[in-house]
């Protein structure tokens, strides 16, 4: 496109929040002459506004979002947004902004929004319920997979964590657990475990339990606690 002299840096293309900048617009009137983009906002409306407030992150949208904190559905206690609603603000940023610090891992893997959810916070809600409490988040059941009623649900923090992709999955004795809660319960030292099995992959949790079992005995041996001669009555 043409550069209008004085318009400043070209964000022609880019998103901030909700608004997409399509092009120059004009000068305002006033005597610091701002510059004024037409944006196309995710609702579809286009809008003349100050580039230096949609930029800053001051404006978010045409005004669709101050409307909609109006009518949350009820999700607003003492005049804070309640965290079903946030949660549902978050997955839409880290799939569809581009500007989103996570984005990468969300929206660039390929992770996308149902639009049953993207386009309505009531149905969200309406699938998923109100969050239990604040130590519960909106987790994706398959990390794989898109966020849709049938692969989401709220889990703590902990179980989180164990359904990252970088998790450690193990079975033993037909249980699964990941790798951390296995040495919790047998005592192992995590590290150490990590360690062995990147120097060989091969290595189970089995061994290590073995290993520090023969090792324990072989301590004990040397200062004494255990005679293995000795005969029992």
């Amino acid at each position: 496109m043409s550069k209008e002299k004085g318009q400043g840096r070209d964000i022609t293309g880019n998103k901030y929040n909700r608004l997409t900048a399509i092009k120059f617009s004009h000068f305002g009137e006033s005597k610091y002459k701002s510059r004024y983009w037409l944006f196309k906002c995710d609702c579809g409306k286009e809008k003349a506004i100050g580039k230096e407030y949609v930029t800053g992150g001051y404006t978010k949208s045409c005004g669709c979002l101050f409307l909609e904190v109006k009518t949350t559905h009820g999700s607003t206690r003492n005049r804070t947004l309640t965290g079903a609603y946030l949660s549902w603000q978050s997955l839409k940023r880290r799939c569809l902004n581009k500007h989103e610090v996570v984005y990468q891992n969300y929206g660039a893997r390929g992770i996308k929004v149902c639009n049953r959810w993207k386009k309505s916070f009531a149905n969200f809600l309406e699938d998923m319920g109100e969050r239990p409490s604040r130590e519960y988040q909106l987790d994706r059941i398959n990390n794989n997979g898109n966020y849709e009623p049938n692969n989401c649900k709220w889990s703590t923090k902990k179980e989180q964590a164990n359904n990252r992709r970088t998790t450690i999955l193990i079975n033993y004795n037909g249980e699964t657990k990941c790798l951390m809660d296995w040495c919790k319960k047998y005592d192992l030292a995590y590290s150490t475990m990590c360690y062995r099995r990147r120097v060989n992959p091969e290595w189970s949790l089995e061994q290590e339990i073995l290993h520090k079992q023969s090792l324990t005995y072989h301590i004990l041996y040397i200062i004494g606690a255990v005679n293995p001669y000795k005969q029992r009555n």
